[in-house]
């Protein structure tokens, strides 16, 4: 309301929806928390967890649920895409990138 009384009513449109989408994602994550809790062994729930945490701005987080994923199915191809796309560019020269996707 104060945006749009400042001429800036887009904006105030944009906050709205924004936080809309926030809500809506922190909603979700405490599900899926619950969920992993209660299936301490299921790499799916944690690659949703990683990929939601993308999806809300919080990459650390993101990689943390995805090397956990890992850590129940080394094989979770999803996983291991969503991590590697977190990881930094390998300088030339470097080390392959494949021994940092393991947790």
């Amino acid at each position: 309301m104060v945006l749009r009384q400042l001429g800036r009513a887009t904006e105030g449109e944009r906050d709205t929806a924004r936080a809309a989408e926030l809500n809506k994602g922190i909603a979700e994550m405490s599900a899926l928390n619950e969920k992993a809790e209660h299936n301490p062994h299921d790499a799916g729930v944690r690659y949703e967890l990683g990929r939601l945490c993308v999806d809300l701005g919080k990459p650390e987080l993101a990689a943390s649920w995805y090397r956990a994923a890992l850590a129940c199915d080394p094989k979770h191809e999803a996983a291991r895409i969503g991590l590697r796309a977190l990881l930094p560019p390998a300088r030339p020269g470097a080390r392959s990138r494949v021994g940092r996707l393991n947790p």
